[in-house]
């Protein structure tokens, strides 16, 4: 049988690596438990023929003892540590080798079954066309076309008679014509389902890309005003919760207007770009950084007291006054700096009141001279 080891590499979380493996677990528990009412409803009917008279019981037992038999083995095997490392994670290969047993047996041991033996096999075949490949469902197939041509051998050698042999023969010759069919189908299936499978992905590759412009400014990657008032009141949720300390700042990039107007829009861009880099970069993703309007960023800062979020705005303001912008955008003389105001948010605050407060302090980092970071004060 097909199989490929669990991709085991060091970067993936041995947690991840056991939820995965109890994922592919239960799917393949799940495909076994509707497999298994399939068959177990295949022999009830035949129960029910030999109840009527048209097929004798002792062929229907040693059927449904076969069926009882390899269901038990397959549920073994698809409970075993090594089925954690198949290739394919329900186990359609092994359903598909059970299943073509015991319609070969049908076949040979119940006359009746024959004209609907092909019929079953391309059920089979059309449930896990998508899990197979190619050439295991063309394998399977000329296995199957084997199988049925046993009758006919068996006619042949033991002289059944030239009416058994001719309908034997005839039965065999149907198998083959269908063969090409039953191939094609099953390919056509399975493409589609990759399709389905592949249309899908797309569109929750959209979805996710549609909810991220949502929640983040186009020009720089920030998380948006919208969104930033949204993770505020979340902000604000917990921290009535847990009372850990909120820090909430406003930063301005000082004189951005002259940068425009020096150097134009498309270095002004690059500097918004860059700002928000170097802020992500040096405060790290516990703490949001949005773009409030304009050159103006809102930054929320979770569990952090209001001491550690004005010495985090200064290293921020240094490391942007460091920046060799001048290489970034191609223009010489160019450098960057923010005024920056932190206010320590209370529990009973409401954005508007934190915004308040907010902006007194970053007005009085303005009025002080700009380039500095402002804490307010109560």
């Amino acid at each position: 049988m097909t199989s490929a080891s669990i991709d085991m590499n060091p970067g993936v979380h041995p947690h991840a690596v056991s939820d995965l493996a109890r994922s592919h677990r239960l799917r393949r528990l799940r495909r076994f438990h509707l497999a298994a009412l399939g068959y177990g409803a295949l022999c009830a009917l035949l129960m029910i023929g030999a109840w009527v008279g048209t097929m004798p019981w002792s062929v229907v037992g040693v059927v449904c003892a076969f069926c009882a038999a390899s269901h038990l083995v397959l549920y073994a095997a698809l409970r075993s540590p090594a089925a954690d490392h198949w290739a394919e994670p329900t186990g359609a290969l092994a359903h598909l080798v059970v299943g073509f047993c015991l319609v070969v047996l049908c076949y040979a041991l119940i006359p009746a079954f024959r004209s609907t033996a092909l019929q079953v096999f391309f059920l089979i075949i059309s449930f896990d066309a998508a899990r197979l490949s190619r050439r295991q469902i063309t394998g399977a197939s000329v296995l199957m076309v084997c199988g049925l041509a046993l009758p006919s051998v068996d006619a042949w050698l033991f002289d059944r008679g030239d009416d058994t042999l001719q309908t034997e023969l005839l039965n065999f010759a149907m198998a083959v014509a269908y063969l090409p069919a039953l191939v094609g189908i099953g390919h056509v299936v399975r493409k589609a389902q990759q399709r389905q499978r592949q249309q899908k992905k797309a569109l929750e590759a959209a979805l996710a890309q549609l909810q991220k412009l949502s929640e983040h400014d186009v020009l720089t990657g920030a998380t948006n005003r919208r969104q930033a008032m949204v993770l505020f009141e979340h902000a604000q949720a917990q921290q009535r919760q847990t009372l850990q300390p909120q820090a909430v700042c406003m930063l301005d990039i000082d004189f951005f207007k002259q940068i425009n107007d020096s150097h134009g829009h498309a270095v002004g861009d690059l500097v918004l770009r860059g700002v928000v880099e170097l802020a992500h970069d040096s405060l790290g993703s516990a703490h949001t950084v949005a773009r409030w309007g304009g050159e103006e960023f809102l930054v929320l800062m979770p569990d952090t007291p209001i001491a550690a979020a004005v010495q985090a705005m200064n290293e921020l303001r240094e490391r942007l006054r460091g920046h060799d912008w001048a290489a970034l955008a191609g223009v010489a003389h160019l450098r960057v700096d923010v005024s920056v105001g932190v206010y320590g948010l209370k529990p009973g605050d409401s954005l508007g009141q934190a915004l308040e407060r907010v902006d007194l302090a970053l007005y009085a980092a303005k009025q002080r001279g700009r380039g500095r970071v402002v804490q307010h004060q109560d």
